[in-house]
């Protein structure tokens, strides 16, 4: 079994910053349904406040709880904004997410 990192849409970078203190920032949801990101740090920040030059750290939402984080962070980034149906769904192409649009008249 290889160690290669998983090439798969559950699982994306955010953060890769190289320097003094290099800091790695990816989140993936696991086999369980949670939501994981996971960081690290390393270099002399870490060295300097923990002795260590490496310095890992997780937060984890919950499955359960998946569906609140997304309609919260849809209300941060969309409130108030008559467009945001339209944002939405160019997002939605542009990523190639599957999505559904019906309108009435």
């Amino acid at each position: 079994m290889s160690n290669a990192p998983r090439n798969s849409p559950l699982k994306i970078k955010l953060c890769e910053i190289e320097g003094e203190t290099s800091t790695f920032i990816h989140a993936e949801i696991l086999g369980n349904g949670n939501l994981q990101l996971a960081g690290q740090d390393l270099g002399k920040t870490p060295l300097e406040h923990f002795g260590d030059l490496d310095y890992e750290y997780w937060l984890t939402v919950p499955s359960e709880h998946k569906d609140q984080l997304l309609l919260e962070l849809l209300n941060q980034l969309y409130q108030g904004d008559i467009t945001v149906i339209t944002k939405l769904m160019d997002f939605l192409k542009a990523k190639s997410i599957p999505y559904n649009f019906d309108s009435y008249i």
